[in-house]
């Protein structure tokens, strides 16, 4: 996580592309923290992670879609483990704890948003 945050934080990098096989586990969870440190509210942020399962590549079933929120839930549960009132908050810390310099958060942010 921390080598694909650094990845974000370096304007050579950019455009980006980001992908995993189905565009939905890691894609999905580097479109979180990104979304995240980007001020992206919360519920918007979870449609989005839901949005990914209705790829062609994929396809889903009942059973997939319950095993994708468990996945989300999972990894929601983690971010809870960190202080802050927003997921965006718990995020950025979440990264603190990886060794993400509050610098590097600040280029991915301003390489994004401006």
């Amino acid at each position: 996580v921390k080598r694909t945050m650094l990845a974000f934080a370096d304007e050579n990098n950019y455009p980006i592309l980001f992908h995993c096989s189905l565009g939905r586990d890691r894609t999905g969870t580097t479109a979180i923290l990104i979304l995240g440190l980007c001020g992206v509210d919360e519920e918007t942020i979870l449609k989005e992670y839901y949005t990914s399962f209705f790829s062609r590549q994929g396809g889903y079933t009942a059973d997939m879609l319950y095993a994708q929120g468990l996945n989300l839930q999972w990894l929601m549960e983690g971010f809870d483990k960190y202080e802050g009132d927003t997921l965006q908050a718990r995020i950025t810390a979440y990264l603190f704890d990886l060794g993400v310099t509050q610098a590097e958060i600040d280029a991915i942010k301003s390489i994004i948003l401006e």
